[in-house]
């Protein structure tokens, strides 16, 4: 089974009657998609995104649909993340979506924010075991119900609180799972069809699913890849993904009240490029790069690249430019000029994300550290995959090297290990150290 980033969960259930007779209903789930608007762009081919997403999802009827996300949408707590989880709730609300579970990147976020975006943004925000801190009442919606097609569907969510030992929001707390749903079955009784948005791993999903019976079906989570088959466990059906909106799922199949799911068929194929890309999507990620583009970001300073460094410790060494090094290292210079990692800023211009915190990193010189690249150098100074970005700081080793001091200041052997940094999953065409290094050797 491939793994996945992002599932599309579509319960297709068959034929229509009275209230206690199969209906036709369709759900839609989709989780751990991580701020993915679009794929990232570092190459050609790639595939996912709540671009394709959002094509996929607009295949099906609207009448007989529910949409839910179970956890993971927001990409993380820095400040052009905070901005980008508010360009994601508007494409979750354009898709449709009858609501969002906090899962453990959103319970990170503060009170204030989680309030904001749920009231202002995209669709509601659900959470039985989020607690406002200072009171201990629920910081979201416990329960929503809809209707669809004749069916009183009722759900709700839980993240599981051991993601959260350190990272829980400012003003927040966080009550264990099982506490959390019990008090929520009577009044969920009154639906036919109950659902569970359940971020947490494999085996808490099924430890569910023995407690609570009343659940047909329970939707995650925190997994390392996506459901290898359908989990039937007590009375439930469990599926569960994660690999960032690179996927869509499907589960066909009856449902009766009182009875379950049955007849059911399952798939989850991949999101390649030929599913084509939801131009309002794009559109919104072009928004989020032109907004971050002219905001001023706490990586902007070189005060927020010094919260790391350890009190009263300066720093050996500071950036000084690919340039520099080239003074006396000129065969290794010009070998470098010739390869991809030269140009690697202006790739970022091409695709209009030389302004991006989450693209910058990996095509300019020691971006987030104190002497690094900032924004405002724009193209003009630590740009591309310098020597300094493999070797570190060189301003103390070209200071001993010029004044004609013995030079104490060496860099370590680089290995796989260091590329690999930058050349890892969607951010790199599958990388081979053994066939990849010869072409940049120096």
């Amino acid at each position: 089974m491939l793994k996945f980033l992002s599932l599309i969960l579509l319960f297709v259930l068959v034929s229509c009657g009275d209230s206690n007779k199969e209906k036709a209903m369709t759900v839609i789930f989709t989780c751990d998609t991580q701020g993915r608007l679009e794929p990232c762009g570092c190459f050609a081919g790639q595939y996912g995104g709540l671009s394709r997403i959002s094509t996929a999802v607009a295949k099906f009827d609207d009448e007989i649909v529910l949409k839910f996300d179970a956890g993971d949408a927001s990409p993380g707590v820095e400040d052009y993340n905070r901005i980008l989880y508010a360009y994601v709730q508007q494409a979750f609300k354009k898709m449709g979506y009858d609501a969002m579970n906090v899962g453990a990147r959103e319970a990170t976020l503060s009170l204030t924010h989680l309030e904001e975006i749920n009231r202002k943004i995209g669709p509601p925000l659900i959470s039985a075991n989020l607690l406002n801190k200072k009171t201990g009442e629920a910081v979201l919606n416990k329960v929503l119900f809809f209707e669809k097609n004749g069916l009183k569907i009722a759900f709700t969510g839980v993240v599981d609180p051991l993601l959260l030992v350190e990272s829980l929001g400012e003003g927040l707390e966080i009550c264990d799972m099982e506490s959390a749903l019990s008090p929520l079955i009577k009044e969920m009784q009154q639906a036919d069809m109950r659902v569970l948005l359940a971020f947490c791993d494999e085996a808490k999903m099924k430890k569910l699913a023995d407690k609570f019976f009343e659940f047909d079906v329970i939707l995650g989570g925190k997994a390392t890849q996506p459901s290898q088959k359908l989990i039937r466990q007590n009375r439930s059906v469990i599926l569960y993904t994660t690999n960032q909106a690179k996927n869509v799922g499907y589960l066909q199949g009856t449902f009766t009240p009182g009875e379950g799911l049955s007849e059911v068929d399952y798939d989850i194929p991949l999101l390649f490029e030929d599913v084509r890309e939801d131009p309002q999507i794009l559109a919104l990620a072009k928004k989020y790069r032109d907004e971050i583009r002219h905001t001023k970001l706490a990586v902007d300073s070189n005060d927020s690249n010094q919260q790391n460094l350890i009190p009263g410790i300066e720093a050996q060494a500071v950036y000084v430019g690919s340039d520099k090094c080239a003074t006396c290292h000129d065969n290794a210079h010009e070998i470098w000029k010739n390869t991809p990692h030269a140009h690697a800023f202006a790739s970022l211009q091409n695709k209009e994300a030389d302004a991006n915190p989450k693209c910058i990193g990996c095509h300019t010189v020691g971006f987030g550290e104190e002497s690094g690249y900032l924004r405002k150098f724009k193209d003009k100074r630590l740009v591309d995959v310098g020597c300094e970005s493999c070797h570190g700081p060189g301003s103390e080793h070209l200071r001993q090297r010029s004044s004609g001091e013995k030079t104490l200041l060496t860099y370590r052997p680089l290995g796989e290990g260091d590329c690999r940094k930058c050349h890892y999953g969607e951010f790199s065409r599958k990388f081979d150290w053994q066939a990849m290094w010869p072409l940049i050797k120096h």
